[in-house]
């Protein structure tokens, strides 16, 4: 599902702006990939930095387990959470958990095809991509690159929001050629 102006150009930039200050106050780190202990650096595979959010951490944070979002972003996953509820009720979704981190790709930076879900924890149902890009052109690339029966590329325009199926949609980020901006996260199934 791909849903423009979710966020209104004016709310978009005030997420973006919280991103930016976390950007340039060194609260984002190399990404990595995989899970838990198995967590790894791979800049052939992935490229972007990221600052995960944590409802619960301190203000004082070093930001390795999660930072405190900031009011732009608290409303953001307030947001989030009710439209978790929302797919619960009108999808018969068992949504419980809901991780969410921003990203941020220079120029050059992607993100090579893969789903979303680990190979031993596939409780990733939803995943979400809401872009803070303004004025993005075609040639700046960075599109989210979906591979479904045919290939869609979804381009990060500001405001939009992105939903997919975390366990079986195919998906990448294509290089850019500017910096660009994203809250990215999933819904994920109740633990029993």
């Amino acid at each position: 599902m791909v849903k423009d102006l979710w966020h209104s150009l004016a709310e978009a930039r005030l997420l973006r702006q919280e991103l930016v200050w976390l950007h340039d106050h060194g609260r984002f780190s190399p990404s990595r990939i995989g899970q838990r202990s198995g967590r790894q650096q791979a800049a052939g595979v992935r490229s972007d930095e990221v600052c995960w959010f944590d409802v619960d951490a301190a203000d004082d944070s070093s930001g390795r387990l999660g930072v405190r979002p900031g009011p732009a972003v608290t409303v953001f996953l307030a947001q989030m959470v009710l439209l978790q509820s929302r797919l619960n009720s009108s999808c018969f979704l068992s949504l419980g958990e809901l991780e969410c981190h921003a990203a941020c790709y220079e120029a050059g930076a992607s993100y090579a095809a893969h789903t979303d879900a680990f190979a031993k924890d596939n409780r990733r149902v939803i995943s979400f991509c809401h872009y803070l890009n303004e004025d993005w052109q075609e040639h700046d690339g960075g599109c989210l690159r979906l591979h479904g029966d045919s290939t869609v590329d979804v381009a990060p325009l500001s405001g939009r929001l992105v939903l997919f199926q975390s366990r079986t949609m195919l998906h990448e980020v294509l290089p850019v050629a500017r910096q660009r901006f994203s809250l990215t996260g999933w819904m994920s199934a109740r633990s029993a």
